[in-house]
């Protein structure tokens, strides 16, 4: 029961999506609902009025009446072709819709939150389970209004035949229902797990796609191949199994309708040769059975398609319906702290879980227009630090930029003042002046070039056939790391933010292209407060201050001299680095 709630209050929510076109959907589904009672009432009229006449011997009445069907029936078709791309315009409107604040939503999602979750399950909601959803708008909710108002006005049309025939057919009918419920009960469970488990497959073929020359080297034997073949296959025998069970009562309700519409049939053939029928009302009765034997066959089937879109649907609901980030969080919008902030920390912790500290009791200051160095060994939260500072963490203590606090601040505008630099920094399947253009929208053809001049891609751009407008393939497939390190420090520099935070820039790359790139970072970070997290130390030697992090804690703090002197924990890694381990 409380999954059918949960069902419920989903479906509420994303028929919130069709409102804005309520009555192009609403007056869409009427007709399209209608459709097939129309035409096989239609029919029915149409042959019946021809008897009638022929009996007679009226070739003139046929004609006429022929005419008369076959306009009204034109005109019904045209209708019924104008409800159903309304109503199928609004479906699409809305998932549009859907689609856009779902992906919204998963931006502004906290970075906890998403990064827990795999990118191909992500994917797989704002895919598939979107189509679903689309589903409930479209075929679902026109195949339950077009049988319940198939099989009402079918009974009713019916009984107004003989009310014999009609207390039959309602008698099959509850029947047939009955019968279907019991069986589509066993579905439910198999289509919650299929909903997860296609989430499944798609993570695999996604960690199959980023791992691909993993998997060419070590070939078919590796554990990503055996767990996507092994995914496949559990989804397969899970779909096997809800296959067989639609396909029995599939089988039995088109059995039963076939015999109950023969035996109607026969049944009014008695009643006609009792003299209680007319000829003409024969098509009519075949017809309105068909009307009320078919959509409740039908109707197991359509039932069935619910089960199998509702967990698909939660799953897309639970994506509206998770904790969002505060964009507008903070007085007013603007956030004004000067070139190159200040910024400071006083009794600062972080945990990712309970009991589990990624930062302690952190106090740092960092003046304004200054370059700091964050180091230290991995996991001692150094990248946790620019997380906070970006606005993607909340925190215990204090820290402030330009004497604001952090968790006060706009996060808009907050983000705004800031330019990250991360050592795999993503690149879009677009043009090289587009992904530079990334960090300021609004900036000028000539404002980009600028920016890429003094990171220097002119260096590499100018041998491109097509230049700037050379596409640079999925994530940047097509450059070098050291192309795609410069693309993003042009990018920083079109920004033109106060606050300059690098994340292991140079980690990836060879001495050569580090030393290209040493250039563009140099006039980068001129004039802003600039924090440099390394695992290199020669990288941050020129800093005017380096931050030893140990275990969540600042250990240490210095300029390269100083430090040396101290002979601590830099001390030791420098002389790993260099070799110097005397």
């Amino acid at each position: 029961m409380k999954e059918r709630r949960a069902g419920a209050k989903s479906v509420k929510r994303l028929l919130q999506y069709v409102a804005p076109w309520k009555f192009r959907y609403v007056s869409g589904l009427l007709v399209t609902a209608l459709d097939p009672y129309m035409k096989s009432l239609l029919v029915g009229l149409f042959i019946g009025g021809m008897l009638e006449f022929a009996q007679d011997g009226d070739f003139v009445g046929v004609m006429r009446e022929a005419a008369k069907w076959l306009l009204l029936m034109a005109a019904w078709l045209l209708a019924a072709a104008v409800g159903q791309y309304a109503f199928e315009s609004a479906g699409r409107r809305a998932a549009a819709e859907l689609k856009k604040d779902l992906y919204r939503d998963m931006i502004c999602a906290p970075y906890r939150l998403i990064s827990r979750q795999h990118s191909g399950d992500l994917l797989s909601r704002l895919d598939s389970d979107v189509d679903s959803c689309q589903r409930l708008w479209g075929e679902l909710t026109r195949d339950i209004a077009r049988t319940v108002l198939s099989v009402i006005l079918g009974f009713i049309t019916v009984w107004s035949i003989h009310w014999l025939i009609a207390v039959v057919l309602c008698g099959v009918g509850v029947f047939m229902l009955v019968f279907n419920s019991f069986l589509i009960r066993s579905n439910q469970e198999r289509y919650k797990e299929l909903a997860a488990q296609q989430g499944e497959n798609i993570a695999h073929m996604s960690d199959l796609l980023a791992g691909s020359r993993l998997v060419r080297i070590y070939g078919e034997d590796t554990g990503l191949m055996r767990r996507f073949e092994d995914s496949c296959m559990k989804f397969f025998h899970t779909s096997m199994r809800a296959l067989n069970v639609r396909a029995c009562y599939y089988g039995f309700n088109q059995v039963n309708a076939g015999l109950t519409l023969a035996g109607s049939l026969g049944l009014g053939m008695i009643l006609y040769y009792q003299g209680i029928l007319s000829l003409t009302a024969l098509p009519l009765l075949i017809q309105m059975g068909t009307m009320v034997v078919s959509p409740i066959a039908e109707l197991g089937w359509t039932w069935d398609s619910w089960n199998e879109v509702a967990p698909r649907i939660d799953r897309v609901t639970e994506l509206l319906d998770q904790e969002k980030e505060d964009i507008g969080r903070g007085e007013g919008g603007d956030v004004s702290f000067g070139q190159g902030a200040a910024i400071r920390a006083e009794h600062m912790s972080f945990f990712y879980e309970e009991g589990k500290p990624a930062l302690t009791d952190v106090d740092l200051e960092i003046p304004m227009g200054s370059t700091y160095g964050i180091v230290g060994h991995s996991g001692s939260g150094k990248s946790t630090l620019l997380r906070l500072l970006m606005g993607m963490e909340d925190y215990q203590g204090s820290l402030r930029i330009g004497g604001r606090e952090v968790r006060d601040m706009p996060l808009a505008g907050l983000r705004s003042r800031i330019a990250y630099v991360p050592q795999e920094c993503p690149l879009f399947d677009g043009s090289i002046f587009e992904n530079i253009q990334l960090g300021r929208l609004s900036a000028s053809r000539e404002e980009v070039l600028e920016a890429a001049a003094a990171a220097d891609v002119d260096e590499f751009v100018s041998g491109m056939e097509h230049g700037y407008d050379t596409l640079v393939g999925e994530n940047g497939v097509k450059l070098s790391g050291g192309q795609r390190q410069r693309i993003a420090i042009a990018r920083a520099m079109l920004k033109d933010a106060p606050i300059l935070l690098l994340d292991e820039v140079t980690a990836a790359l060879d001495g050569a292209a580090e030393q290209r790139i040493q250039g563009s970072l140099s006039r980068l970070m001129q004039g802003r407060t600039t924090l440099i997290v390394a695992h290199r130390l020669s990288n941050v030697t020129d800093a005017d201050q380096i931050l030893v992090f140990d275990g969540g804690k600042v250990v240490q703090q210095g300029n390269h001299g100083q430090l040396l002197e101290s002979d601590g924990l830099y001390a030791r890694l420098y002389r790993l680095q260099t070799g110097e381990l005397g």
